[in-house]
């Protein structure tokens, strides 16, 4: 490939506490091979407070050789990982004039709390120039310490909303990829946009704040026509840590229910309420014993505030416009099983196989 032919790719990441990360990713970041006049890392920084704005700074006074050049994005609040990854993103989209690079094909979308195999973009690349329906490529993602597991394979959608990692903690010795695997979607800790998908579907939706934002998109790309794929050679480390905070469970909640509402045909949701109902009395039961019930209470009562009827339509008919395809092919990469270890219980031993067996009927019956 000549340098003519090298794409151009803004690696984004949008830092929060990230202070006790940057260093080992930084360091890690300084050892790509792709070509570095076709690299700036765009770094924002959502008002942390620990630190990380100031060891920014002074890795820019004095950069590790071989980093790619920083762009960096200090916000005065902390715009969530929806909005601090638009502001880089509309970066890339649209530089200003007179400078050395133009604009950038793609976006990478890098947590801070990862270490990346030096060639992890150059495979990511290849993988997205190899068919132009690729609207966006997951890197395989392995835990860091335990690298021989996987931490996403692909992440995946339950037809109720739910998304989680797909492989979570397999070997990745188990798991023999062939070619590039069409997943539901990308999860937002290493994947790489083409910028004219994201022209088509649209950036993430900042209503979202945190969790599912890049559920939401990479459904949104393959309502558009393009198809999300993992590429195995690109491999990124993450430091992964499944956070059980209650105050988490409102946003994903919350978010699941937007997207329900939104990216699906108002049929389809008729289709499958009668589970989506099962579903919500079992969790319900759930969060009391949990001691989450009132996150539950108010995403419920979120949904149900007439102020936000307007949003939701509004997004739900945006999204109906922008359609190619239906939810019947949307639905072949949909899961009707929880599958994930990080909440694997006795419930979803027995829930599982009912709304599985719910999912695959469904299926028969939605032809639109």
């Amino acid at each position: 490939m000549n340098n003519q032919d090298v794409k151009r790719v803004a690696i984004i990441a949008v830092l929060w506490k990230a202070r006790r990360f940057l260093d080992a990713w930084i360091e890690s970041l300084a050892l790509l091979d792709y070509p570095r006049e076709a690299v700036e890392l765009v770094i924002v920084d959502n008002a942390s407070t620990d630190g990380s704005r100031e060891r920014i700074l002074e890795i820019m006074q004095s950069p590790p050789q071989g980093l790619p050049k920083i762009h960096f994005m200090p916000m005065n609040t902390n715009l969530g990982f929806a909005g601090g990854n638009n502001r880089a993103i509309e970066y890339a989209m649209a530089l200003p004039t007179g400078r050395q690079v133009q604009g950038f094909d793609y976006v990478y979308l890098i947590n801070y709390d990862t270490r990346v195999e030096p060639d992890f973009l150059r495979h990511a690349v290849d993988a997205a120039e190899s068919n132009q329906k690729i609207g966006s490529v997951q890197s395989l993602l392995a835990l860091w310490p335990e690298r021989g597991l996987i931490n996403s394979s692909g992440n995946m959608i339950h037809y109720l909303g739910f998304g989680f990692c797909g492989g979570s903690r397999a070997a990745r010795s188990e798991r023999d990829f062939i070619g590039l695997p069409e997943i539901a979607y990308g999860s937002g800790a290493g994947v790489l946009y083409k910028i004219g998908a994201l022209r088509d579907a649209g950036l993430f939706d900042e209503k979202l704040f945190a969790y599912h934002e890049d559920l939401d998109l990479g459904w949104r790309l393959r309502l558009g026509g393009f198809v999300n794929v993992l590429a195995p050679r690109s491999v990124v480390y993450h430091e992964y840590e499944f956070s059980r905070s209650i105050s988490k469970y409102y946003w994903m909640e919350r978010n699941r229910f937007i997207l329900y509402f939104c990216d699906y045909k108002f049929l389809t949701q008729l289709v499958f309420l009668p589970a989506f109902l099962a579903m919500e009395l079992g969790q319900f039961i759930f969060s009391i014993k949990s001691g989450w019930w009132r996150e539950k209470l108010k995403a419920y009562l979120w949904m149900i505030a007439p102020w936000h009827w307007p949003y939701l339509f509004v997004k739900h008919a945006r999204i109906a416009r922008a359609r190619s395809i239906g939810d019947k092919e949307v639905l072949r990469h949909f899961t009707g099983k929880i599958e994930y270890q990080e909440i694997n219980n006795w419930a979803l031993k027995i829930a599982n196989p009912l709304f599985n067996l719910y999912f695959l009927i469904a299926r028969l019956i939605i032809f639109w």
